[in-house]
């Protein structure tokens, strides 16, 4: 996945079922995520696994993903409403 490509890219190709789009958003914020959700918990294991319960719930309601509104702020949203 190109670096260079942009979020409104990745997310549309990710509202179509697209897995490459997908791996590319998760590895573009995989360890941001992490980050902000170990700043709140200070547990590693639970930290991961929220991380990990975000980008399941990202991938099922994919659908439904606004594009007009900023992908990041819905990501980290999702992460601390979990948190």
């Amino acid at each position: 996945m190109d670096n260079s490509t942009s979020n409104t890219e990745l997310v549309k190709r990710l509202k179509t079922g697209d897995v490459a789009a997908f791996d590319g958003i998760y590895n573009k914020y995989c360890h941001k995520l992490h980050g902000f959700v170990f700043m709140y918990l200070k547990q590693e294991e639970d930290a991961e696994e929220i991380v990990q319960e975000v980008f399941i719930k990202i991938w099922e309601s994919k659908a439904k993903i606004d594009l007009s509104a900023s992908f990041e702020s819905f990501l980290f949203t999702i992460a601390y409403n979990a948190t």
